[in-house]
């Protein structure tokens, strides 16, 4: 007779260890691979004439979608990894707490919010579902108002930890300004940032 499989849940540990070995993964990654995969996000994939609208559509969702996700998970990285370092010297910033959710908010939202960009990019294929453009665009609001946070918290909260982690005595203004930036405008910022993250997924 043969037993039933029973899947066992993450445990806090096991959890840990992935968590680990996935960030470390993205920060010992080589800044042009990183950029090929976050210019994604930007990226629109013409429509040849083999293809019809509906195929277009799912191909840029995908390739867009995947930078975004990239995009998302660098800013985990980098604010995992440095409040792991943190922790390992005593240092607890309050703010962090908040920085998995802003995260588990933002990825949903980035993703829908790349969708409803694409349907508004072929109106005449999905006229059905998106309305007017006036009823669109209000539609829209709410998504473009939480992504905006969330994104702002989480790119806040990842430099803050960054510069903290780098300087355990203190955090200088400046810094952390150049820092927010520079991940901000990740296209260009990872080729400054990823180095200095680098460091810290090296000596974990």
């Amino acid at each position: 007779m043969i037993k039933p499989v029973i899947i066992q849940p993450f445990k806090q540990n096991e959890m840990q260890h992935f968590l680990n070995r996935i960030t470390a993964f993205i920060l010992r990654m080589p800044c042009f691979l990183l950029f090929l995969l976050i210019i994604l996000k930007g990226f629109m994939y013409r429509e040849p004439s083999s293809l019809g609208h509906n195929a277009t559509f799912v191909i840029n969702l995908l390739l867009q979608s995947l930078g975004a996700i990239c995009f998302c998970a660098w800013i985990y990285a980098i604010g995992y990894t440095a409040n792991k370092k943190l922790i390992s010297h005593g240092v607890h910033v309050p703010l962090a707490k908040y920085f998995n959710f802003s995260i588990l908010t933002l990825i949903p939202i980035y993703i829908v919010s790349i969708y409803y960009e694409l349907l508004i990019d072929i109106p005449d294929r999905f006229s059905i579902w998106i309305g007017e453009n006036e009823l669109w665009l209000f539609k829209k609001e709410p998504y473009a108002i939480i992504f905006g946070i969330s994104m702002f918290v989480a790119i806040s909260i990842a430099s803050k930890l960054l510069v903290a982690a780098e300087k355990i005595r203190g955090l200088q203004k400046g810094s952390f300004i150049r820092t927010f930036l520079l991940i901000s405008l990740a296209p260009v910022g990872l080729w400054w940032v990823q180095p200095r993250a680098q460091k810290f997924a090296i000596s974990s």
